[in-house]
């Protein structure tokens, strides 16, 4: 405003002595104004008529909408003032001379003009509202709802499919598009919304209806009948809550021309919308985190919050958060929330809507009930894997790997060869329940369910509260104690992970009891004595990553556990009562680096063994029987059910026996090879025949070899397809030597503590392999490489070639002080995990080193 000031002062300055044609420019600039006013007029008496629809509904306009109103009237009456104002000027004008005090006037009136055509514009330029009043249960995603109008408009177009999770905002969606049809008075003949319920008469019958057309009694007739009025119409047909593909050949439906019709269907299934011929797809995911509070907090207080307590608020946004953008679980929330105005009240409340929401009025009936329809479909065996999110924390991704071991533990995957079999039966699974809109996929490799969805599964799965704490799931929440003994002697299920538990009771009563999940709770002491005893019918134990170092004798009690998970425990050894798990089929012992003692016989007890887990774990294998102070390669040669083992070799002779055996070598998934005093070279894949031997191996660690002085890449037939991880750490005289190309499909490489690698990452064996190449691509699958505690590592290249990892995508760098230039081709690199300090003494003059300056995320 100050600049346009400035301009009219210029003005007056330069205006010596005003004229007739002077008065006639102010005139004009007059007249514009009036355009301009008229114009905000009428665009003000629309928006006023929403608003009015608005307030019937219950709904309270915007106080930006209300602002921008008044100032409009404002600018209406400064316009008739400015007006009457002229009209004397010009009288003034017509009976004397041009005085110096009329000049003076006519500056100052179109001073004014001036101003007020600026204010016109810039209420122009903000009357263009994305709603009027405070939001409803029925609004629209925002993102969704242009690309819906943006593929209606499309003429080359015919067929619009939208899906997502019951609750999400299809309906209003497509309402929405509706309204904006018959507002916009499109080249529609027709425009139909219908929601699709029963048979296909009962569609022809609606259709009938609405066309107002009379309704034959046989099908044919009927079908005859629409396919005549809507070929000689251009039509918008949009078809709601389908849940099995429609046959519009027997409704009677023409297939439309792009440029004049359209069909838009909306189902929960993403399979119906494709099976009906959809060309473009849309995902709805309920409302944008602005979207949702707006409408959260409209319900609640009818505004914008005035002088609430932040704690409320931070209380009511977590409530928002479960509710995760559903408009009908925000309403709901809201509604019941009105006479709660304290914030200890709203703790309570908050703690309900985080564990049982079921117990807020309304939410059986508006949310849970709603969604169960989509469960409901589900076959037996879907159910019980959508189940398996429910147990797991709220929010949280899951990983694809995660889900596979936790349906094998139910018996859901139950036959496999090896884990690419298990992992195509999860990807299967994995993809019909995204298809049911169920769960969300987030990449490749990982998956989430939506927190209301948990809620309703949990709900179902204690038969919607006839029996109470059947499923009872605490997981991250910073409980300190286990439930009460009535919890424990009723319910079937208990999760528990992720807490801070100390104890656990002893002398408990657990009849009905098969999964526990006690895992990452590392405060927990050790296990009482009598625990085990307590609990006949336990089928899934997981205790990863708690910090016991002892296992009571008396866990052979639970004769019927099919999973044990003892992942990262601080166990030192298996009590001989292991033996007696007859039916344990599932053993994870990973990362147990403490155990040192199996006694020989355990694991041949173990005879319906099929998952066997002990990556950097017990390496203690003989390669003849079963010894009386320890365990044999021969044991596990002889467990005929084995399919999937990760086992620690700690010698030479135990790996050439491993590998010299087909049964356990085709079994060996993950391998970690440690010690092995003597070894002074390993080369991949020929040592030990491992690319011949193992080939489903995925993942090979070389560890603590203090003895190895190269680690070679060589060219092989007997490459190791299925490989992919590989981590080199604490080998202390270790370089790398490139020799040629292997690990095709290698997608993560780990380096830590190998302080013989440098100058440069990887040596090449052939000195001449880059002559005339400016690169040379290696491991051309590799996604992810770390490097960490690398003391003279100085370059990732070698010489003056560089190296290309066509698919790299992330790089994590740490203790690698000599390392200052990233001579590297990676064009899919999307971030470098590094030290602040580390990256600021990178040298970023160089040119390869400065493509990379945007990447820096903090490690």
């Amino acid at each position: 405003m100050s600049s346009l000031t400035e301009i009219f002062d210029s003005a007056v300055r330069d205006c010596c002595s005003p004229s007739r044609e002077h008065l006639m420019s102010l005139e004009k600039d007059l007249g514009f104004l009036a355009g301009e006013v008229q114009e905000l007029k009428c665009k003000r008496e629309a928006v006023s008529r929403e608003v009015e629809v608005a307030k019937v509904r219950g709904l309270e306009p915007k106080r930006r909408v209300i602002e921008w109103m008044k100032s409009i009237q404002q600018l209406e009456t400064e316009t008739r003032s400015l007006n009457e104002e002229f009209s004397r000027l010009k009288r003034r004008g017509a009976c004397s001379s041009l005085s110096a005090n009329l000049s003076s006037s006519s500056e100052q009136l179109r001073r004014k003009a001036e101003i007020a055509v600026a204010t016109a514009g810039k209420l122009k330029r903000n009357g263009k509202f994305r709603k009027l009043a405070l939001p409803d249960e029925t609004l629209v995603p925002d993102e969704a709802f242009e690309q819906l109008r943006r593929h209606a408009s499309d003429g080359s177009v015919s067929f619009i499919g939208v899906h997502g999770m019951g609750l999400a905002g299809k309906t209003a969606l497509l309402r929405s598009l509706y309204d904006d049809f018959l507002k916009r008075q499109t080249d529609y003949d027709v425009v139909i919304y219908l929601e699709v319920r029963g048979e296909v008469m009962d569609v022809q019958s609606s259709l009938c209806k609405q066309l107002s057309l009379p309704c034959p009694e046989t099908q044919i007739e009927r079908r005859d009948l629409l396919f005549g009025v809507l070929s000689k119409s251009n039509f918008a047909l949009l078809l709601d809550d389908l849940w099995e593909p429609l046959n519009y050949e027997l409704v009677g439906i023409p297939i439309p021309n792009p440029s004049t019709s359209k069909i838009i269907v909306a189902s929960r299934l993403e399979d119906v919308c494709s099976r009906m011929g959809a060309q473009k797809t849309i995902e709805v995911e309920g409302l944008a985190e602005e979207q949702a509070w707006d409408l959260f907090q409209s319900t609640l207080w009818g505004k914008e919050p005035n002088n609430v307590d932040m704690i409320i608020i931070y209380r009511a946004k977590a409530m928002v958060y479960k509710c995760g953008g559903l408009a009908a679980a925000l309403v709901t929330t809201a509604r019941e929330m009105k006479d709660q105005k304290t914030s200890e009240e709203w703790k309570e409340k908050g703690h309900i809507m985080k564990n049982a929401p079921h117990e807020l009025p309304g939410m059986e009936k508006e949310v849970l009930g709603p969604l169960k329809r989509s469960y409901d479909r589900l076959s037996g065996e879907l159910q019980k894997c959508a189940s398996c999110f429910a147990l797991q924390a709220e929010g949280r991704p899951i990983r694809k790997d995660l889900l596979m071991e936790l349906w094998i533990a139910e018996g859901i995957i139950a036959d496999f060869e090896n884990i690419g079999d298990a992992m195509s039966r999860a990807s299967r699974l994995l993809q019909e329940l995204t298809a049911a809109s169920l769960i969300k996929r987030l990449d490749d490799e990982t998956f989430e369910m939506h927190p209301m969805v948990r809620a309703m599964i949990l709900w179902v799965a204690n038969g919607c509260e006839e029996r109470k704490n059947k499923w009872y799931v605490r997981v991250k929440e910073w409980a300190k104690e286990t439930p009460d003994a009535g919890i424990w002697n009723v319910a079937e299920r208990i999760a528990l992970s992720g807490n801070v538990i100390e104890t656990l009771p002893d002398n408990l009563d657990c009849p009905k009891l098969v999964y526990l999940d006690l895992g990452n709770n590392r405060r927990l002491e050790p296990i009482p004595d009598g625990f085990f005893g307590c609990i006949p019918c336990l089928r899934v134990l997981n205790l990863q990553h708690v910090d016991i170092e002892t296992i009571p004798a008396n866990i052979g009690h639970l004769v019927h556990l099919e999973y044990l998970s003892l992942c990262g425990t601080r166990i030192e050894s298996l009590p001989s009562s292991i033996r007696d798990l007859v039916n344990l089929k599932h053993l994870i012992l990973l990362s147990t680096n403490s155990l040192r003692d199996i006694a020989g016989g355990i694991m041949s007890g173990l005879e319906k063994l099929m998952w066997l887990h002990m990556m950097d774990s017990y390496s203690g294998w003989s390669t003849g029987e079963a010894r009386e102070m320890g365990s044999s390669l021969g044991e596990l040669e002889g467990l005929d059910d084995l399919r999937v083992l990760g086992i620690t070799i700690a010698t030479e002779a135990a790996l050439q026996g491993l590998c010299g055996s087909r049964r356990l070598a085709m079994r060996t998934h993950w391998l970690q090879i440690e010690d092995c005093d003597g070894l002074t070279s390993f080369t991949i894949p020929c040592s030990f025949s491992l690319g011949k031997a193992m080939l489903n191996l995925i993942e090979l660690r070389l560890h603590k070899l203090h003895e190895l002085k190269e680690v070679v890449f060589s060219e092989s037939d007997a490459a190791l397809s299925n490989l992919k991880r590989l981590r080199l750490s604490d080998l202390r005289r270790a370089k790398l030597t490139w020799a040629g190309s292997c690990l095709q499909n290698l997608e993560e490489l780990e380096i830590e503590e190998c302080n013989g690698i440098g100058p440069a990452l990887i040596e090449l064996e052939d000195e001449g392999a880059m002559d005339g190449l400016q690169t040379i691509t290696i491991l051309p699958d590799l996604k992810r490489i770390k490097l960490e505690n690398l003391r003279r590592l100085q370059s990732l290249s070698h010489g003056a070639g560089v190296f290309a990892f066509r698919r790299l995508e992330t790089m994590e760098v740490a203790d690698c002080p000599k390392l200052n230039k990233l001579s590297l081709v990676a064009p899919e690199l999307k971030e470098i995990r590094c030290e602040v300090r580390w990256w600021r003494q990178l040298d970023w003059k160089d040119e390869r080193t400065k493509c990379f300056d945007k990447l820096f995320k903090p490690l």
